[in-house]
């Protein structure tokens, strides 16, 4: 897809986005608005699947296209970094009418997490967890808080995101490990993690003691230049742990990008 045209395609939506957030206002005030838009998550951002090949909005699309495939007969979905739920909610979506079907939403940002608390269902197979993944359990760590709605914190930031992306406030937050999340709630196999964790996803998945033997595949967004030192030992990693690697229409261009980890059929 042609570079120029993604950037009219995006800029056009996005002077769409700033209106509907002004008449949005004036109708219902800025509180209900801001509400509504996360909830929909309605973002002019959505329109990049354009350079994917579709004109359609769609978030995140390629995290959006993995939790469909990997879910559609159901089992358990782990949400690192779960951030308001769309993509909980997507997976509960496809799970819902299931006999077998279990979700996992884990954000560690306080305020987001009772965000996150109250646009899940009442349903005893959603289980919220308010804390951050890292490599070690039960201990506070530092959370830096993201700027905007509060996205882009991280317990492990980035160079980047000290320059762009966070407000220089701070929380602390209670950490737990991946492979210890699982064990604790006692869960046999998990179908699909999807990991943003804002950088933190270096330190998580290159750990040697980490034992994700149980897990089938990972969708990641990888917050650090593909070909960099980082997202190589991330991809090793995983590799060798069995698993095989496809980056998602990477681009040396951007900070930023998607990787999928997989055993047996691909799900895309």
């Amino acid at each position: 897809m042609n570079r120029t045209f993604e950037r009219l395609w995006v800029g056009l939506w996005y002077v769409v986005y700033v209106a509907v957030r002004v008449v949005l206002r004036l109708l219902i005030g800025k509180e209900k608005r801001n509400r509504a838009i996360m909830i929909s998550n309605f973002h002019f951002t959505r329109f990049h699947s354009v350079k994917y090949g579709s004109i359609l909005p769609s978030y995140e699309y390629v995290v959006s296209r993995v939790v469909k495939k990997a879910m559609k007969k159901g089992g358990t979905f782990i949400d690192v970094g779960a951030n308001r739920g769309y993509f909980t909610l997507m997976a509960y979506q496809i799970i819902r009418n299931r006999a077998q079907g279990q979700i996992v939403a884990v954000e560690a940002d306080p305020v987001v997490f009772s965000e996150l608390k109250k646009n899940l269902p009442q349903d005893n197979r959603i289980i919220a967890v308010n804390k951050a993944v890292y490599t070690v359990d039960d201990q506070p760590i530092t959370f830096y808080v993201g700027g905007g709605e509060r996205v882009a914190g991280s317990v492990h930031p980035t160079e980047i995101h000290f320059k762009h992306h966070l407000t220089g406030e701070t929380v602390t937050v209670m950490a737990i490990r991946l492979d210890t999340l699982i064990k604790r709630l006692r869960i046999e196999e998990v179908n699909l993690i999807k990991m943003d964790i804002e950088g933190a996803e270096y330190p998580v998945l290159i750990d040697a003691t980490l034992d994700i033997s149980n897990v089938k595949n990972m969708v990641i967004e990888v917050h650090y230049p593909y070909a960099s030192w980082e997202s190589i030992k991330i991809m090793r990693s995983l590799v060798e742990r069995g698993f095989m690697a496809t980056p998602l229409y990477p681009d040396a261009n951007v900070w930023r990008w998607y990787f999928l980890a997989y055993k047996g059929e691909t799900p895309w």
